[in-house]
């Protein structure tokens, strides 16, 4: 966006001077110039709007890879993310973490025959990260990684940099499933589901749309 509304800055630029010197022409040869110089200013007020837009488009741009940065310097080598920062937010919220998603899908989501939700999801990273909206906040957070090494479950957690509350319940365990309840008090539902070369982590953060 930023480079589009730079090239239109350029092109209004380069016809305010384009004008402006037809102006002086018709001007000095005393031929009819004041229509000239009308579309001089116009172009040139229009060029110093998409200039300011410019400069605006660029900043905000600029803090978003800043903010994924910063993010990204903040965890340790063994975290993927911090599934924190996402409980319950707003889209814009979400991407002034994140950034701009590569790809916005609109759908219905399903429960049942009588239940049903206009959703968003919003994916990074070749959809590696998705992130699922309801009601103009964020639901549930997936990431969608590799192998899954079962074992510690505390290093699990730490992926994810998931801190557990008192409430912390185990409700499934299966050679392909892993599965927490009452996390704490940002995370409703923490589900893992794997198979031999991949592994899906699902973060739901208001249950109210999935049960």
């Amino acid at each position: 966006m930023f480079y589009f509304i730079m090239t239109l800055w350029l092109f209004s630029l380069a016809g305010a001077i384009i004008m402006f010197v037809l102006w002086a022409i018709a001007k000095v040869s005393k031929k009819g110039s004041s229509h000239k110089a009308k579309i001089a200013s116009f172009l040139f007020l229009l060029s110093i709007v998409f200039l300011i837009a410019g400069i605006a488009i660029d900043a905000n741009e600029t803090k978003a890879i800043t903010n994924t940065v910063t993010m990204n310097e903040e965890k340790d080598d063994s975290m993927i993310i911090d599934a924190n920062k996402f409980s319950k937010i707003s889209p814009d919220e979400l991407v002034s973490i994140m950034g701009e998603p590569e790809l916005i899908e609109d759908a219905n989501f399903k429960l049942s025959e009588t239940r049903s939700y206009k959703t968003k999801y919003y994916s990074y990273e070749n959809n590696t990260y998705e992130f699922m909206i309801i009601d103009n906040e964020v639901v549930r957070f997936t990431y969608y990684g590799g192998k899954f090494e079962e074992g510690n479950e505390e290093e699990v957690f730490k992926k994810f940099n998931i801190s557990t509350g008192p409430n912390l319940k185990k409700v499934a365990e299966t050679p392909a499933a892993l599965r927490f309840q009452m996390v704490n008090d940002k995370i409703a539902d923490f589900w893992i589901t794997y198979t031999d070369d991949i592994s899906i982590y699902k973060i739901t953060y208001n249950m109210n749309y999935f049960s």
